[in-house]
């Protein structure tokens, strides 16, 4: 797929959102629409089919709804990221606990964003995540920092013996 340069000269953020909901679906592809620096490669609703669209189109961010990235006994996340490593993934959450996002954080997703937010962040985020930043709300941090130490502290044991 050949990239086209927006009228300011950018190459756009290609994006591939992946959630089971048709409302959620269709809500997030109207907020994208319209901003000029975003392209929506693809908008799915099953896990095949984004993978169908990661292989496809090898977008800079995957908007993923966290039932879709952990419903299997697999895992999706590992095999997104090793079709599309460069890919950047934000978990698209429908009030889950933290104790489901925080694992799959710790897989290799960028970000995480509760549907309730879309309207206010959704393009924020996309553009922070594209540019190298996370995007995890500050009460998410330290559930993940304490599950970061909990692994990290587990590895640690094993490795002194």
């Amino acid at each position: 797929m050949a990239e086209v340069a927006t009228a300011t000269g950018n190459v756009p953020i290609t994006v591939v959102v992946g959630y089971q909901d048709p409302a959620i679906l269709a809500r997030c592809r109207a907020l994208l629409a319209d901003v000029e620096e975003i392209d929506i490669a693809s908008a799915v609703e099953d896990g095949a089919e984004v993978i169908g669209a990661i292989k496809e189109a090898a977008p800079r961010v995957l908007l993923l709804d966290l039932d879709l990235a952990s419903r299997s006994k697999v895992s999706l996340l590992p095999v997104l990221r090793r079709l599309s490593a460069s890919t950047a993934v934000l978990l698209l959450t429908n009030s889950h606990p933290a104790e489901d996002i925080v694992p799959v954080l710790a897989t290799g997703a960028k970000g995480h964003l509760d549907v309730r937010h879309v309207d206010r962040f959704l393009v924020t985020a996309v553009k922070a995540l594209d540019a190298g930043e996370a995007w995890v709300p500050r009460r998410m941090v330290s559930a993940l920092l304490a599950y970061l130490g909990s692994v990290g502290g587990a590895a640690n044991s094993f490795l002194r013996g």
